[in-house]
């Protein structure tokens, strides 16, 4: 088994966090406000080129809702679950947004169900 170099390491902690909050969709200011981390640190992370401590590891980790072995492991990670999706897309909206927001879902789920069930592939 090859030995895995710091760099390395680094790059693959870089590219998860990227990976990661690109497929919630969330942007770098998003990500950084999740996370009470600056934008600019977020970019400078994914980058490369500042090393997140543990704790700043841990922060992005909740704010991606991942655990944060998942960000440093070797094995590729878990695309997130549409309920992890959904949870992200209400996350920083207020209670009243986030009900509304919910109905919707809610309402839409429902139309499919009874109009589109046997047309989507």
């Amino acid at each position: 088994m090859e030995q895995v170099t710091v760099k390395q390491m680094l790059n693959r902690v870089s590219e998860r966090i990227r990976a990661c909050r690109k497929s919630l969709g969330l942007t770098q200011e998003q990500l950084a406000e999740y996370s009470d981390l600056s934008p600019n640190y977020i970019a400078r992370i994914e980058l490369g080129t500042k090393t997140p401590s543990v704790s700043t590891l841990f922060k992005i980790a909740r704010a991606l809702n991942a655990n944060p072995a998942d960000l440093v492991s070797e094995e590729p990670p878990a695309e997130p679950s549409y309920a992890d999706q959904v949870a992200h897309a209400l996350s920083g909206l207020d209670e009243a947004e986030a009900k509304f927001a919910v109905d919707q879902l809610r309402a839409a789920a429902d139309f499919l169900k009874r109009h589109c069930s046997n047309t989507i592939a």
